[in-house]
């Protein structure tokens, strides 16, 4: 019962979210290990349970009818509707206050707030019904490194790293949506953008007679039009603009380093996931692989204005957490089941 309460609130993600909080955290002078810093942990993990458990509740009609979200407790019935309503308000009220107390009154951090749960809520309502969902859903979890900066030391137009660390967040967070999200579900998706642009799924039979008997292969491929091909290798391009600036704003030769390891991984995993021979596990594989080494080559690129313990801290602690939750959810490591 517990175990299936949490999964509708995809806790095993939970862990990006506080992370990117705890990188405007630890950019603007927060500590390590201080109360301020478990506190922002706890608003990302209340902040992340009620927003994906509202896209849960949104999404219902349509899980129904998707094969691979059977397991989902909300499609096999493990968890009831009208439960998982009463704890997204509870959930939803607890992150807003725990969020306006850490705020302590500030205005451009309540102004943050307030539009990173509008967008999010309207990615939700909107998610299998509109195109625009991809920009809702970047703006509310790309602007959330915003929040404890703005406490912690204000936000200024010269800013330089802070708004570059916030564009790279949200370009991630537009990839993650705009072209995995979309790809991992172009079976079943009603309202799909890669579809839109070309990109279908079909199945190749194969058979022949042994001792009068028929025996048939069947295998699913990818099929991407060049309207889909190019668009989702667009949306990487921001990522790695991005990346190189904060390169030269740094002056760092080893962020120089990173930044092209970085881009070399992130382009064999988009070439790995666009791959003709469509496999739905594999794709959900490398869809969390590709996260992860987007979020990693930020996170290193900002050694220097972090310091050794605090980028140790958010690279172990969210493949810890996603790896721990898997592991319980799923019985995977890096493959989620959604």
């Amino acid at each position: 019962m517990l175990k299936d309460h949490l999964m509708i609130l995809r806790v095993h993600t939970a862990a990006l979210t506080q992370a990117s909080l705890l990188i405007g955290h630890f950019l603007s002078g927060g500590i390590l290990w201080s109360f301020d810093t478990f506190l922002w942990c706890m608003f990302g993990i209340l902040f992340h349970a009620s927003g994906f458990l509202h896209n849960n509740l949104c999404d219902y009609s349509d899980d129904k009818k998707d094969v691979h979200k059977i397991h989902h407790p909300l499609v096999s019935g493990a968890v009831s509707v009208d439960n998982a309503w009463q704890l997204n308000v509870i959930l939803s009220v607890f992150a807003s206050l725990l969020g306006a107390f850490l705020l302590r009154g500030s205005f451009i951090g309540l102004t943050i707030l307030v539009t990173v749960i509008v967008c999010g809520w309207s990615y939700n309502l909107v998610c299998k019904k509109s195109l625009t969902a991809p920009i809702w859903i970047s703006i509310c979890f790309g602007f959330l490194v915003l929040l404890p900066y703005s406490v912690n030391k204000g936000l200024y137009f010269d800013d330089t790293i802070i708004w570059l660390v916030t564009a790279y967040a949200t370009a991630q967070i537009w990839y993650q949506i705009a072209v995995e999200g979309y790809l991992k579900d172009l079976e079943h998706d009603p309202v799909n953008l890669l579809s839109l642009l070309g990109a279908r799924i079909y199945v190749l039979a194969f058979g022949m007679t042994v001792n009068r008997k028929t025996v048939t292969w069947k295998c699913k491929n990818l099929s991407l039009a060049d309207g889909a091909w190019y668009f989702a290798g667009i949306s990487k391009i921001p990522m790695v603009v991005l990346g190189g600036a904060l390169v030269v704003v740094t002056s760092s030769n080893m962020s120089f380093v990173i930044l092209v390891i970085g881009v070399m991984a992130v382009i064999y995993g988009h070439r790995v996931l666009l791959d003709y021979r469509w496999n739905h596990n594999n794709v959900l594989r490398w869809c969390a692989i590709v996260e992860i080494v987007t979020y990693l080559t930020l996170l290193w690129l900002l050694y220097g204005l972090l310091d050794i313990w605090q980028c140790l801290f958010l690279t172990f602690y969210p493949l810890i957490w996603f790896a721990s939750w898997n592991r319980l959810y799923f019985g995977t490591t890096l493959r989620p089941q959604v």
